[in-house]
């Protein structure tokens, strides 16, 4: 299930599988990162070629600051964004997503402002202009995809994190029994 977070994250929550679940516990949380980031990072990789596809382009700017970056780590949270937004030169990135004013600003004097006189009776210039998503659509193209994705990259990255942690486990074991032999 996916759905948009407060912090504008987009939160998936793998929901029936309970072994894999169970799997996940008995990880430590580096063991637990080992396996999610790069599986973060292929499902979000379709959603950020989708969204190159469907940014709109002047100077290329927007398009070639789109990236895939890892949020910080926390106890609840392990995850990874496609990010341009307010960074560096193409700073807007969310302007173009969400719509904004284009224009100036008219000051309006405190003698009309007491008569009620309103800003567009002289000549208000800003225009509203509407939004390009191409995030959000890029997300909606590719949610099931970027699920499979998920599902299946958690599945091998687990094999192989409990294949080394056995390893090592094994490892240490002769180790500590070669020492009281």
């Amino acid at each position: 299930m996916a759905r948009l977070s407060r912090e504008g994250f987009v939160d998936f929550k793998v929901v029936g599988d309970l072994e894999l679940e169970a799997a996940l516990k008995k990880l430590p949380l580096v063991a637990q990162k080992k396996v999610f980031r790069p599986a973060l990072r292929a499902a979000a990789r379709p959603i950020l070629v989708s969204a190159k596809a469907r940014v709109p382009v002047k100077t290329g700017k927007l398009r070639r600051s789109l990236r895939v970056r890892s949020i910080r780590r926390t106890r609840k949270r392990i995850g990874v964004k496609v990010v341009s937004f307010f960074v560096g030169e193409a700073f807007y990135g969310g302007p173009v997503e969400f719509g904004h004013f284009a224009g100036r600003r008219t000051r309006i004097s405190r003698r009309n402002q007491r008569k009620g006189r309103a800003a567009s009776s002289f000549g208000e210039t800003r225009i509203w202009v509407k939004p390009q998503p191409f995030l959000r659509p890029a997300l909606d193209e590719n949610r099931e995809r970027s699920k499979g994705i998920l599902r299946k990259t958690i599945h091998n990255n687990l094999n192989k994190v409990a294949k080394r942690l056995s390893r090592k486990s094994t490892a240490r074991l002769r180790r500590a029994i070669g020492k009281t032999v």
